[in-house]
């Protein structure tokens, strides 16, 4: 079924951010502590619904895309109801966060930005409707493209995850999803985990690998955490992940594996079908009855159930197998929810820190997971002598390590472009990987005609009107050797709005390259007179423009702040 657009009505606490102080380090650098004013507001919040015939799943793109609400259709009962009033829980990095529905995370949980508007994107495809989401981690530079996809013809829903490291830095990968208001959680088997959201409603985690290793409770929510084999993210490297969300009714499983989930207690034995079962035995060894034993048969998404006989006593141990021999279940009869809390989790600023990749690149590029991101920097200097062929060679040797990563090929596309040839497959390759980085719509700008139009290019907005989207391209086409185009994009972006940032980097880029000083002293007069929140400095380019420009204008109040901002937050 299509994807529809709908609203929710919230009642919503009103926050306000805590000033950031220029002489006192934060752990949420660059932006700013959250806290409560004991005021509520109500709020019509933006929905996409998607359907199939067993779930409606409400995903809300103006809360970081969490999914608000999952009904099931043939019952009508909520497995996640949709909440009259957001809640609002002290903790994270901020300060505090929202328990509320269920949400991808990356960095650290909860998240930075896990209550910001998402870019988010719908994708109508013939086995069910997908919905896309970008998400920038402000302080770290990693990025996530996560998917919610409902397949037309499954009971469940599958989410898939890329987390990438845009910087030149190794940092930590860690990611996974959060279920608001998780009532406990326990490992059903190696890849299967089951946490509870109601007396006998839930939603198992299905991994078709280990990868998931962990689901633990905290305050107000359980985790499950996705724990690579190594912590390091290595510069311009990924992660992915999929996994399966099973919601279920009527069944609180003690067992389960990739294809069925079974319980077995308190007089009944129930098995929710996640692929057709047909022609299956289900064996439970009692105390007082010996060994039990049932057909079942059950349509994928459907809930098998019969009584187990009082007088049966104690339940030693059960199993369903399949037609043809094979155990679909295996358990015990007392399975205990999950005990390990969540330890404290490391986020990418605080690893940050720790891991400088090596300056000497020379044997950087001999290290395996740190070759694609020397290329990388020997193609952006070579950009920067406009040497695209040299560029090019060292782009397409950097894809025989990591092909993987979008901005590599986004890269070769750019640098196509200025070369006058076909780049298509090179944005075929960046559109697969990344559909929503805000570089591919930079792109298809840059690769229009120079000449400006007399209004502001209507489909540059989404990116040019957010300040870290707009921010983290003209980063981005700097690092990569390519500044007349970073100085058309932050022209164009300054016809949408006000950007201080954007007129320090101009300002910078005009000392730095085209000595015209006249222009840049405007554009820092012209950043001054903005709020400091918007040009608070974090990316390593912005932190030398700033430090820069602190030199060449030491009587510039705004401009002393800023370096103080980036002084007391490495």
């Amino acid at each position: 079924m299509p994807i529809e657009e709908s609203q929710i009505l919230l009642e919503v606490p009103v926050l306000q951010a805590l000033p950031l102080d220029p002489e006192q380090p934060t752990d949420c650098y660059p932006l700013p502590r959250l806290e409560t004013t004991g005021q509520n507001q109500m709020l019509h919040l933006d929905t996409l619904r998607m359907s199939n015939a067993f779930w409606q799943v409400d995903v809300v793109p103006e809360l970081g895309g969490r999914i608000l609400s999952i009904q099931h259709v043939p019952t009508g009962q909520f497995v996640v109801a949709p909440p009259k009033q957001l809640a609002i829980a002290q903790g994270g990095t901020r300060g505090l966060w929202t328990p509320s529905g269920i949400q991808p995370f990356f960095d650290t949980f909860p998240g930075m930005v896990s209550m910001a508007p998402a870019e988010v994107s719908v994708r109508e495809e013939a086995e069910g409707p997908t919905v896309l989401i970008f998400q920038l981690a402000p302080g770290s530079q990693l990025a996530a493209h996560f998917s919610i996809h409902l397949p037309d013809n499954s009971p469940w829903l599958e989410i898939s995850c890329a987390i990438v490291n845009r910087g030149m830095v190794s940092q930590s990968g860690r990611s996974g999803i959060g279920f608001g208001h998780g009532l406990g959680a326990r490992q059903l088997c190696g890849n299967v985990w089951w946490i509870g959201t109601g007396e006998e409603t839930g939603i198992a985690v299905v991994s078709d690998s280990d990868s998931f290793e962990d689901v633990c409770p905290i305050p107000a929510a359980c985790v499950a955490d996705y724990i690579s084999g190594s912590p390091n993210l290595f510069p311009r490297h990924s992660q992915n992940w999929t996994v399966r969300l099973v919601p279920t009714v009527k069944i609180a499983p003690t067992g389960g594996s990739s294809s069925a989930l079974l319980e077995v207690g308190d007089g009944h034995a129930r098995v929710w079908a996640l692929s057709p079962i047909a022609d299956a035995e289900l064996f439970i060894e009692t105390e007082k009855m010996g060994t039990l034993k049932a057909a079942v048969s059950a349509a994928k998404g459907a809930l098998w159930s019969s009584e187990i006989p009082a007088q049966a006593g104690k339940i030693i141990q059960s199993g369903l197998r399949g037609s043809e021999g094979d155990w679909i279940v295996q358990e015990a009869a007392e399975i205990p929810a999950h005990p390990t809390p969540l330890g404290p989790m490391q986020s990418a600023r605080e690893h940050l820190l720790r891991s400088e990749f090596p300056l000497d690149w020379a044997f950087a590029g001999k290290e395996l997971g740190l070759r694609a991101a020397a290329l990388v920097r020997r193609a952006s200097e070579a950009c920067s002598r406009r040497d695209w062929e040299s560029a090019r060679s060292a782009l397409h040797l950097a894809a025989e390590t990591n092909a993987e990563d979008p901005l590599l090929w986004w890269h070769l596309a750019a640098i196509a472009r200025h070369e006058g040839i076909d780049n298509a497959d090179f944005l075929t390759n960046a559109h697969y990987l990344a559909p929503l980085d805000p570089l591919l719509r930079a792109e298809a700008f840059l690769a229009q005609s120079p000449e400006m139009s007399a209004d502001p290019v209507e489909f540059v907005a989404p990116v040019a009107n957010d300040p870290e989207l707009a921010r983290e391209v003209a980063d981005n086409l700097i690092c990569a050797g390519l500044v007349e185009d970073a100085v058309r994009w932050m022209d164009e972006c300054l016809r949408h709005r006000t950007h201080p940032m954007l007129h320090y980097l101009l300002a910078w880029l005009h000392h730095s390259t085209t000595q015209m000083e006249f222009e840049a002293a405007n554009h820092v007069k012209k950043a001054s007179e903005s709020p400091v929140e918007l040009a608070v400095p974090w990316r390593r380019i912005e932190r030398q423009a700033i430090a820069d420009l602190q030199k060449r204008y030491p009587q510039d109040q705004r401009l002393g702040e800023l370096a103080n901002f980036a002084r007391v937050n490495p």
